[in-house]
């Protein structure tokens, strides 16, 4: 069984980068001099920021307005730097679609018009062609399919600083209810993004009638069918391999899938990936399951009391004794604090303090999420039996 850490959701990892991206700027404006000029660029348009006086401005210019005068976004004071970066990201992320910090390009024009970073390096910009490279630097042509990976996990990294790859060496990344799957295929150089978007459908003439249109609507993505599993893929030819490009389709897969994987779902019945089976109803009605999660709490709570006489437990410790269920502490917390139960001698601020650190640290979603299991990969062959020869898709391994 796969197993992914949280912050693999790609979401929460690219607001995280955006929030320090942020944290960066401020402390870059605040050390600007008076007269400085620092550029952010996207894909869509630039964002220029010009220290005037004890005022920083923020203007925009788009990508058809790059010859023409920028337009004043605001001017506010240098002591509220917090503000004007945040005016700053929202003018990237929502006029100019950046899709992450890591895309930018940062420059001081007026100093040096080839004077670009990657948006990590705001305080140490680099010089292209030094050496030094930023989010579409990572180019290479790959020598072997262990070369391919190696350069895959680095590309991915740039997003997932704690990047986890799963047992067979692919790199899953949760969008909502769906799993994305990042995978370097075996007979040939190329990248491929799966998702099992769909199974369990019970509707199969509607079923074949939705490909059909996703098929033809939902391009580039191709949709298919294996028994009552639908998958969404995308293949990217890597010769050369682009990190950048590939963090781009990254990106659009995982915002597109769950969508489709929901309307689909809504329209021809089945499952999501992630989705919680439903239980099967039975002709004879069962006894009512007695109250397990009193009883869970009960004897984590027991626990923890029994910990905490040997000292102060990690904050991990005390999640994993609650099976990193919230509701579950939840409950303890309360008991505790209304002194419905029993804690053994010790003071109850002190086990409160030990169940808030461990709430705090399923929150904060440090804990590993089991997965169901992996999505069938079904490859059909890329040339007939009597035409593949042994070398004929070898990579240089």
């Amino acid at each position: 069984m796969g197993r992914v850490m949280g912050e693999s959701d790609f979401d929460e990892a690219t607001e995280a980068a955006w929030r320090g991206f942020r944290q960066r700027l401020a402390d870059r404006l605040e050390r600007l001099a008076d007269g400085d000029e620092l550029v952010l660029r996207s894909a869509w348009g630039s964002v220029f920021l010009v220290r005037q006086a004890d005022e920083v401005a923020v203007l925009s210019a788009g990508l058809l307005d790059d010859e023409g005068a920028p337009e004043m976004v605001s001017h506010l004071p240098l002591e509220r730097v917090d503000q004007t970066a945040a005016t700053t990201v929202e003018v990237l992320r929502h006029r100019h679609d950046a899709v992450h910090p890591a895309l930018l390009e940062v420059g001081a024009p007026e100093v040096d018009p080839g004077l670009e970073a990657p948006v990590d390096a705001v305080d140490a910009p680099v010089t292209r062609g030094s050496g030094a490279t930023d989010d579409y630097d990572d180019v290479a042509m790959p020598e072997s399919h262990e070369h391919l990976h190696a350069l895959v996990l680095d590309a991915m990294r740039r997003v997932f600083p704690r990047l986890r790859v799963d047992e067979d060496g692919d790199v899953p990344v949760r969008a909502g209810q769906s799993m994305v799957f990042v995978k370097v295929l075996r007979d040939r150089p190329s990248v491929e993004l799966f998702a099992e978007i769909a199974h369990g459908v019970p509707d199969e003439a509607g079923l074949l009638r939705e490909l059909a249109i996703l098929n033809r609507s939902e391009g580039p993505f191709t949709f298919l069918r294996h028994d009552d599993v639908v998958t969404m893929r995308y293949e990217l030819l890597a010769l050369p391999f682009s990190g950048g490009l590939l963090r781009l389709l990254v990106r659009r897969f995982v915002d597109e899938v769950d969508r489709i994987a929901t309307d689909l779902v809504a329209r021809v019945g089945g499952a999501r990936f992630l989705d919680e089976p439903e239980a099967e109803a039975d002709d004879e009605p069962q006894p009512a399951p007695a109250e397990s999660g009193a009883d869970d709490g009960a004897l984590a709570l027991v626990g923890l009391l029994e910990l905490l006489h040997l000292g102060r437990p990690r904050a991990q410790v005390v999640a994993e004794l609650f099976d990193h269920d919230r509701v579950l502490l939840l409950g303890t917390l309360t008991l505790v604090r209304e002194e419905l139960v029993h804690l053994d001698g010790h003071h109850s601020e002190t086990v409160l303090d030990a169940l808030r650190r461990g709430l705090r640290h399923v929150c904060d979603d440090h804990g590993t999420v089991p997965l169901p299991p992996k999505p069938r990969v079904v490859q059909e062959a890329l040339f007939p039996e009597h035409e593949a020869g042994d070398g004929s898709l070898d990579l240089g391994a």
